[in-house]
């Protein structure tokens, strides 16, 4: 299994953002951003609807949920529990860049975001 830092754990899952998002990352600063993690994860996909009828299934969004597993797969394996991340188009056509934000033991996580809820200053800390 590919670690963390290795490209190709994100690429399926930045390949499904970039096709979702392309107006947004083809703007000047355009950024996409996520947080994911073996407990839940908060990637801006849209969700297929269900078939009237039924039970919404996993099945009906495989793709995403395969690809934000490769990703949660490699958390477990660091035994990390979680990580945002923000994904920008590069200067370059067809590449973009990943930013990954751990959280350290000074953060502490925001709802639904990428960037740090809040920030704690330790001892001896600089801001």
């Amino acid at each position: 299994m590919p670690s963390l830092h290795d490209f190709t754990t994100w690429q399926p899952l930045l390949r499904l953002l970039h096709a979702e998002h392309a107006d947004t990352l083809a703007a000047p600063g355009g950024q996409v951003a996520g947080r994911t993690g073996p407990t839940g994860w908060s990637v801006p996909l849209t969700r297929r609807r269900r078939q009237p009828g039924r039970a919404a299934l996993v099945s009906d969004n495989q793709e995403q949920y395969d690809a934000v597993e490769m990703v949660v797969e490699a958390l477990r394996d660091e035994g990390r529990g979680g990580v945002s991340f923000v994904m920008e188009a590069s200067t370059s056509p067809g590449m973009v860049r990943l930013h990954l934000i751990g959280a350290g033991p000074s953060s502490q996580p925001g709802i639904a975001t990428a960037h740090p809820g809040t920030l704690l200053l330790a001892d001896e800390a600089l801001p």
